[in-house]
C-alpha cells in the first residue's frame, strides 16, 4: 500500500508497451473506486464551498437506520466536506481504513521529489524537500477525485482497459473465485 497513483501510472506504460501481453483484470476494490466521483462530485475539485452530492448511504448500513434501530453514529454519511465523506467511505464501505493517509504519504513523496529534482522511485523515508511538502485533506480527497474522473482520471484509464475475466487457453483468470461444481456425468 502507498503507492497507488504509481503503480497505475507503471502500469498503464506496461500496457502502452505491451498491449498483447499485458492483461489487467478488474477488482472489488477498483471498481468500487468509481462509486467517488459520483458521492464527492466531480465538482469538488474545483470549488470547495460546493455542497457535496446528496448520499443516502451504502444499501448495507442504510437498514439499522430504516428498521428504527438506533443508527451506529459511524453509520451516517458525512455532509460537511469532500476530504471528511471520503475518509469516511475509504474506511466504512471499501474496507481500505489506511487508504487516506497512503495517498497523503505517496502525495507528499511526489511534491518531495518534484521540489528536490529527483525521482519518486529513489524516494527515501528521511527524504525532505526545501520547503512545505505537507498534504491537506483538501488535496487528498482532490487526489482521489482526478483519479476517478471518468474522462481523464488514472482509475479510469486503468478500468477501461481491465476486463472482469481473461481466459488464456483453457484456464480462466478472475478477482475472487467460482464455486467448485463436480461434473457429475
Amino acid at each position: 500500500g502507498g503507492s497507488d497513483l504509481y503503480v497505475l501510472r507503471q502500469l498503464l506504460s506496461l500496457h502502452r508497451r505491451y498491449p498483447n501481453r499485458v492483461h489487467f483484470l478488474m477488482g472489488n476494490r477498483d471498481i468500487n473506486k468509481m462509486r467517488i466521483v459520483d458521492e464527492l462530485g466531480i465538482g469538488s475539485i474545483h470549488d470547495q464551498n460546493e455542497s457535496l452530492p446528496n448520499h443516502g448511504g451504502v444499501y448495507w448500513l442504510r437498514n439499522a437506520v430504516c428498521s428504527g434501530m438506533t443508527a451506529d453514529p459511524d453509520s451516517i454519511v458525512p455532509r460537511d466536506s469532500a476530504a471528511e465523506r471520503l475518509k469516511w467511505m475509504l474506511r466504512k464501505t471499501m474496507g481500505s481504513i489506511d487508504a487516506f493517509e497512503l495517498r497523503r504519504k505517496e502525495l507528499e513523496r511526489e511534491r518531495v521529489a518534484i521540489v528536490n529534482g529527483t525521482a519518486v522511485s529513489t524516494f527515501n523515508d528521511g527524504d525532505q524537500a526545501n520547503g512545505n511538502a505537507t498534504v491537506t485533506d483538501d488535496e487528498v480527497a482532490q487526489s482521489y477525485i482526478r483519479s476517478c474522473n471518468p474522462v481523464s482520471g488514472i482509475m479510469s484509464q486503468y478500468l477501461t482497459k481491465a476486463k472482469l475475466t481473461i481466459r488464456f487457453g483453457s484456464a480462466l483468470f478472475l478477482h475472487g473465485a467460482l464455486p467448485f461444481v463436480r461434473n457429475t456425468s
